[in-house]
């Protein structure tokens, strides 16, 4: 039983790192960026470092942005994840936590991610391929995506953190540059989509 319950974790894991790539893959056609899967290279990381499971690249291939999906509820306040930096692509991360995200059908309301993928999402693409709210699931991810960032540019330009840097930022000047400029674009492109 504790087996089942674990594969049936992960299969919601990764179903909802595909919803995501999904969701976010239209709305980047026109923007000169892309939303990819991770490769397992990034996605299993190396000792002391976060793997993502997708990537914001651009058209060069160069990554701006990784994302490491999670089906637990976040618990900021702000409505917002937190971040990290991985040195070995020179790139910003951030956590996504979707536990929080609820969406009413008309069978029912207030339905979990959780239950939206079982029920709603998988069945759906399988029988109609379409995905039932799946333009309320982007316009969340952008918000929330979008918060994460800003979040995490807030930090990074904080007067009192020039002498030690929190955890999760590069410690050399240069990787705090491309930090900056990276999460800078980011945020630039995600304002963007959310007014869209």
């Amino acid at each position: 039983l504790m087996g089942r319950a674990i594969q049936e974790e992960l299969s919601l894991s990764f179903a909802l790192e595909h919803m995501v790539n999904l969701a976010l893959r239209v709305p980047f056609e026109e923007t000169g960026f892309t939303v990819q899967l991770s490769p397992q290279t990034l996605e299993r990381s190396e000792p002391g470092q976060k793997g993502v499971d997708l990537l914001i690249c651009d058209s060069e291939n160069l990554i701006y942005l990784g994302i490491d999906v999670k089906l637990r509820a976040g618990h900021s306040s702000y409505q917002r994840d937190g971040y990290g930096w991985n040195p070995g692509v020179l790139s910003p991360y951030i956590y996504l936590a979707l536990g929080n995200f609820v969406v009413n059908m008309r069978e029912q309301q207030n339905i979990s991610v959780r239950e939206w993928l079982k029920r709603y999402a998988i069945p759906k693409i399988g029988s109609t391929g379409k995905i039932p709210q799946l333009d309320l699931f982007r316009s969340y991810l952008i918000g929330r995506i979008e918060r994460s960032i800003s979040g995490s540019l807030e930090r990074l330009r904080d007067p009192y953190n020039n002498d030690e840097r929190p955890i999760g930022f590069p410690r050399t000047a240069q990787e705090l540059t491309i930090m900056e400029e990276k999460l800078s674009i980011m945020q630039s492109l995600f304002f963007d989509l959310r007014q869209v």
